[in-house]
C-alpha cells in the first residue's frame, strides 16, 4: 500500500482518501492476498529457524 500511495502522490487528505479507497478496490486481488499470506509464512519459518539456531549454539 505504501508503494501505491507513493506512486499516486496525493497532495490533500481528500486525494489520500480517494487513493486508499482505490487501492482497496483494485489492489487487493485474491492473488495479491495469497502472495502476502505465503510471504508471511516464509518469514515465520525463517524466524523459527534463526531462533532454533541461536538456541543450539
Amino acid at each position: 500500500m505504501k508503494r501505491y500511495v507513493a506512486k499516486e502522490s496525493p497532495r490533500t487528505k481528500e486525494e489520500l482518501e480517494v487513493c486508499l479507497v482505490e487501492f482497496w478496490k483494485t489492489g487487493k486481488t485474491v492473488e495479491a492476498c495469497n502472495g502476502f499470506i505465503r510471504a508471511s509464512a516464509v518469514v515465520r519459518q525463517i524466524r523459527r529457524w534463526r531462533k532454533f539456531r541461536k538456541f543450539g549454539e
